[in-house]
């Protein structure tokens, strides 16, 4: 290494070996990453297990009304409306208590929970798995009804009312769609606004 006691380098020499260092290192970085594209890219999608096939959204006369005991003029068009700090991204379709629910097409149920903002509530995905019908506010669930069970189209889910953060005299199905982003996950899908598909 004799070469390195000659003499000290001037800025330019080390500017100019600085800066063939970093290409070197540049080109490195940049091939690594497009070689792991091209094997992610080869990999099927059901290893990746991300999002799946994305069917044709649902179209008016598709899925059934949710609430077949009133009209739909009893729907709200709330969908961007505001909710404290959120977006509603959901319909409110006012009916009297105890109301029947339906499946509005054939499917899955996904979850059943409550919480304190939707009260009792039922996620249901359509056969394919692509789309997530929400059902929110209910006075309380059909008889036998259970997660992972295969439900038809105008079954009935379960009844209108007003648990969660509903108003305790205003009963009604806060309903709401999305398209599954990450395949099996059932929630933080991309909202779909359902109020066209029966205006």
């Amino acid at each position: 290494m004799k070469w390195l006691r000659r003499r000290p380098w001037t800025v330019e020499q080390l500017m100019s070996a600085g800066f063939l260092a970093g290409l070197v290192a540049l080109i490195v970085c940049v091939a690594g990453p497009m070689g792991d594209a091209r094997a992610v890219s080869r990999a099927k999608p059901s290893v990746l297990g991300a999002v799946p096939p994305i069917g044709p959204d649902p179209k008016p006369g598709d899925i059934l009304f949710p609430v077949p005991g009133v009209s739909t003029k009893a729907m709200a068009d709330s969908f961007h409306d505001a909710r404290g700090e959120r977006v509603h991204h959901a319909v409110d379709i006012l009916a009297p208590r105890n109301s029947e629910v339906v499946a509005v097409t054939d499917g899955t149920i996904a979850r059943m929970m409550s919480s304190v903002a939707g009260g009792i509530a039922v996620y249901q995905w359509n056969e394919e798995r692509t789309l997530v019908y929400y059902y929110a506010h209910l006075e309380g669930y059909a008889k036998g009804l259970a997660e992972g069970q295969t439900v038809t189209r105008g079954q009935v889910l379960g009844y209108v009312g007003t648990t969660g953060n509903a108003p305790a005299n205003t009963p009604h199905l806060h309903f709401a769609i999305s398209r599954v982003e990450k395949r099996g996950q059932w929630w933080g899908g991309a909202p779909m606004d359902p109020y066209p598909l029966w205006r």
